[in-house]
């Protein structure tokens, strides 16, 4: 990651969790931002690749570092067409599909996020990014292998040290809202399966699958496999330790899911790294936080 010649001092190199690398990208963000022209920008504004995302306040926005380009360095190494068709599925309050959409420009991006009130949020963003918002479409439903009504909440403390912290803190980040969740306060949303969704709207090409739900990675991906056999983008989704405690997953069942169609697995390495690590056995996958699956 070309950051860490800013600042010998740290260490990027060994594991840690998200909260100790916000806080390190943070210090890394304020070095660079000094010489980028729009410094004084909103608060509530983000940087990608020198092109500035203006963001509705929240304790989301509040969790990303000022320049979040280092989170995208390694998506200009894979080969997507010049203007892709994008799905954020699990795009919350749409900074990543804004991201996206500032990166490839004439981009199809479409954004999933199936909780009312982060959707209301996430199209508050897009409208006060119309520069970079045209062609991003938000959808209030959320994606699996079914159609059916499920119940969306932040899970409870005791079902993983990250929640206890959370509640500790008594903030809301909407990022953790999963069906998986015990949280006390829930709410309904609608899902169906990404095959059936293509086939109603017609969908011509996908080129790329961005999903981050909280455990539930696998029934989208059971809801997705015509998409990945008639299109064959490049998926990331979050997996770790995290997300396999909420699911009734294996990391041997995702290794499996991608050899049984025909995709080689690749590591986005804590840090934000741009050489992703191949991933041959599933030891490996306590050094990553997301994979990123490319089509044989």
């Amino acid at each position: 990651m070309s950051d860490m010649s800013i600042n010998q001092n740290i260490n990027l190199e060994v594991p840690f969790d998200e909260f100790s690398l916000d806080r390190t990208l943070g210090l890394l963000s304020k070095l660079r931002l000094k010489e980028h022209p729009d410094f004084n920008i909103s608060d509530n504004s983000k940087i990608v690749f020198d092109e500035v995302i203006h963001l509705v306040h929240s304790s989301t926005v509040d969790a990303y570092c000022k320049d979040i380009s280092s989170m995208f360095d390694w998506m200009q190494d894979i080969k997507l067409p010049e203007q892709p068709t994008i799905l954020d599925i699990g795009a919350n309050n749409g900074l990543f599909s804004l991201a996206y959409a500032s990166m490839y420009k004439g981009a199809q991006v479409h954004s999933f996020e199936p909780v009312s009130f982060i959707f209301d949020e996430l199209t508050k963003n897009l409208h006060m990014n119309p520069h970079i918002s045209t062609d991003v479409h938000a959808h209030n439903f959320g994606l699996s292998n079914r159609t059916e009504t499920l119940k969306l909440s932040i899970p409870a403390p005791e079902q993983h040290e990250r929640y206890r912290r959370y509640n500790q803190e008594n903030t809301l980040d909407t990022r953790l809202f999963s069906v998986h969740g015990k949280g006390e306060k829930k709410y309904d949303a609608q899902f169906m399966p990404l095959d059936a969704w293509a086939d109603q709207q017609k969908i011509t090409a996908v080129d790329f699958i961005k999903i981050d739900v909280e455990g539930h990675e696998y029934p989208v991906l059971e809801g997705a496999l015509n998409t990945l056999s008639l299109f064959r983008p490049v998926v990331m989704f979050e997996l770790n330790e995290l997300t396999l405690t909420l699911s009734d997953r294996s990391e041997d069942d995702y290794l499996r899911f991608a050899k049984d169609n025909e995709y080689d697995v690749f590591g986005l390495q804590y840090g934000f790294k741009r050489d992703l690590l191949p991933i041959n056995s599933p030891a490996q996958i306590s050094q990553v936080s997301d994979l990123v699956l490319i089509p044989v």
